[in-house]
C-alpha cells in the first residue's frame, strides 16, 4: 500500500500539474503540453483503478470511494476539458494492463 500511495502521490502532483498548465497555457506551446497533461492522466487513471482494485473488500471504504471518486473526475477532465475519447482511456489502461503482465511473465 505505500508503495501505491508513492505513486499516487506523484500522479496527484501530476495532474495538478496539468491542470494548471492548461490554465496557463500559451497557444504556440499548446499541442505539446497537451500531449504530456493527457499521458500524465492516463497513468493517473490506470494507477487509481488498480489502487481501487486491490483495495476491495467485502465492504466499500472510505479509501475505496475515494479512489473511485479521484479516478473519475479525472477521466471526466480527460473527457470534457481535453477532449480524450472514453475508448481511448480505456484502450490504455487495457494495453497497460496487458503490457504489465508481459512484463511480470519473462
Amino acid at each position: 500500500m505505500k508503495k501505491t500511495a508513492n505513486i499516487l502521490a506523484i500522479r496527484t502532483r501530476a495532474a495538478q500539474e496539468a491542470i494548471a498548465s492548461k490554465e496557463n497555457s500559451e497557444p504556440k506551446n499548446k499541442s505539446d503540453k497537451k500531449s504530456k497533461n493527457v499521458g500524465l492522466l492516463l497513468e493517473a487513471v490506470n494507477d487509481l483503478a488498480n489502487a481501487s482494485a486491490f483495495n476491495e473488500r467485502d465492504k466499500k471504504d472510505k479509501v475505496s470511494e475515494r479512489l473511485d471518486s479521484a479516478g473519475k473526475n479525472v477521466t471526466l477532465f480527460l473527457v470534457n476539458e481535453l477532449h480524450v475519447k472514453p475508448s481511448d482511456i480505456a484502450m490504455f489502461t487495457i494495453l497497460k494492463t496487458v503490457l504489465s503482465e508481459d512484463d511480470e511473465d519473462e
